[in-house]
């Protein structure tokens, strides 16, 4: 679905990578920010909460802003530093 996306947009040779890696990022955001980001987080949540650990939504948000823009800047370094070595 999103190679879909990034192929459909008929972009250069040169920025379909970019695109693709943009668009992963992009991607995994909703989930790692929020408890209702997909369907696999808040099943996890349903598995805690039956198993007796209870996380609020406000905590799960508190750790994804401190955690999301940490794993971007990862994430940007290792893209970059391999977009560069294929250069």
């Amino acid at each position: 679905m999103l190679a879909d996306a990034v192929h459909s947009a008929r972009l250069s040779l040169a920025a379909t990578h970019p695109a693709a890696i943009g668009t992963i990022i992009g991607a995994d955001l909703g989930p790692n920010l929020t408890p209702i980001g997909s369907v696999a987080t808040l099943l996890c949540f349903v598995l805690l909460r039956q198993r007796g650990l209870v996380i609020s939504s406000w905590s799960y948000i508190r750790v994804g802003l401190l955690v999301t823009p940490v794993t971007i800047a990862a994430v940007l370094a290792v893209a970059l530093a391999l977009g560069g070595a294929s250069s």
